[in-house]
């Protein structure tokens, strides 16, 4: 598992996190149905939610498939993307405390 540690949303903001290994140049434009692509985030606001407070996720995404789609199984170190998309034309501030793989 690819986990992406003490994601800080804004939770008054819409907010999509698209994940991508070994894919440096990932973008907003690229595609989804690429090998490289792990997983997206969706959170949206809700009632009761502090229009100003911020909210704190981790974040797990499966990446064995991907890791052996991409024949990396014996790498050392991977590159991880993450790509904030557009929701409803704006930009969500998010920040990430820390990336690991963790075994299971």
């Amino acid at each position: 598992m690819l986990v992406l540690e003490d994601v800080t949303i804004l939770s008054g903001t819409n907010t999509h996190l698209v994940v991508f290994i070994n894919l440096s140049d990932a973008n907003a434009s690229t595609t989804l149905d690429c090998v490289e692509y792990v997983g997206s985030y969706v959170s949206l606001p809700h009632m009761g939610m502090g229009m100003d407070t911020g909210h704190v996720a981790d974040i797990r995404l499966s990446i064995t498939t991907n890791i052996a789609n991409l024949g990396i199984e014996d790498q050392d170190t991977l590159v991880v993307s993450v790509v904030s998309k557009l929701v409803n034309g704006k930009e969500s501030q998010v920040t990430i405390g820390g990336f690991k793989i963790q075994y299971v």
